[in-house]
C-alpha cells in the first residue's frame, strides 16, 4: 500500500511546495531497508523503477522550496550557510543516485527493448509508457538540479565574498553537452508518452516546456507521475 501511494503523496509535495515526509531518515529507513521487496519478483519492472527513483528523489520539494527563498546578501546567518551547505550536499547526492538510476537500473531495461543503443537520447523503444514517462521525470529532474545546485553554490560564494571569507566549491558540475543530453532525453522520452497516451502526457508538458525555458521551480513543481489506466 505504501509504494501504490508514493507517486501521490510525491506529486502532492511538489505541487503545494511542502516537504515531503518520506525524506525524514525515519521514513528513508523504512523505504531502503531492503533494495528489493518481496512482490517485486512479480510485478512489471517499471513499477520496481518507479519506487526507486522517487525514493531517490524524495528530498527535491525541500531542495525546490529552499532554493526559492534563497537570497545571497542573508547569508550572513550562520543558520542559513549551514543550510545552504547541507542542501548542497543532498543536491549533490541526488544528481549522482539519479544518475546511477539511470545507468544502472533504467537503462539496461530500455536498452533490451531498443533496436539500437546508438543515439540512446533519440529514440527509445520502452517496455510501457510508464517507463516513458519515469525516463522523463529522471532527465527532467537532473537537468532542474544541475541548475539548483549551480544557483545553490553561486549564492553560497557571493555571500562568502560579502562576508570576506574563503569559499571552496568542491562541486564538479557536469558539462554543458552532458546536460543538454539530459534536455533532449526528457523531450524524447515526452514525445513518446505523447504518442501513447494523452493523460501521462499531460502532467509531464508543462515540465518540459519549463527545461527549455530554464525555472526550476515551475519545472520539477508540474511533473507528476500517474496512477491508474492511461488512454
Amino acid at each position: 500500500m505504501l509504494e501504490s501511494q508514493l507517486p501521490y503523496v510525491f506529486g502532492q509535495s511538489l505541487k503545494f511546495k511542502e516537504h515531503c515526509f518520506l525524506s525524514s531518515p525515519e521514513w528513508q529507513s523504512v523505504l531502503q531497508q531492503t533494495s528489493t521487496w518481496p512482490y517485486h519478483t512479480t510485478q512489471a519492472s517499471s513499477l520496481s523503477l518507479r519506487f526507486r527513483l522517487l525514493t531517490s528523489l524524495a528530498d527535491m520539494p525541500s531542495l525546490v522550496i529552499y532554493h526559492a527563498e534563497v537570497n545571497a546578501e542573508e547569508m550572513y546567518q550562520q543558520e542559513r550557510k549551514e543550510r545552504t551547505d547541507i542542501l548542497i550536499s543532498k543536491a549533490t547526492s541526488m544528481l549522482n543516485v539519479t544518475k546511477n538510476w539511470l545507468t544502472f537500473d533504467a537503462e539496461p531495461l530500455f536498452l533490451s527493448y531498443s533496436v539500437s543503443t546508438q543515439g540512446l537520447h533519440e529514440h527509445i523503444s520502452y517496455p510501457d509508457v510508464l517507463s516513458a514517462v519515469l525516463d522523463c521525470v529522471a532527465n527532467t529532474s537532473l537537468v532542474t538540479i544541475d541548475k539548483i545546485l549551480r544557483s545553490l553554490c553561486k549564492s553560497r560564494m557571493v555571500a562568502s565574498i560579502l562576508m570576506g571569507e574563503d569559499y571552496e566549491a568542491n562541486e564538479q558540475f557536469d558539462r554543458p553537452e552532458i546536460v543538454e543530453g539530459w534536455r533532449q532525453r526528457a523531450i524524447s522520452a515526452f514525445k513518446y508518452v505523447e504518442g501513447k497516451s494523452s493523460i501521462a502526457a499531460k502532467p509531464l508538458d508543462f515540465g518540459v516546456r519549463q527545461i527549455q525555458a530554464g525555472n526550476p521551480e515551475d519545472m520539477i513543481a508540474n511533473l507528476e507521475i500517474r496512477e491508474g489506466p492511461l488512454d
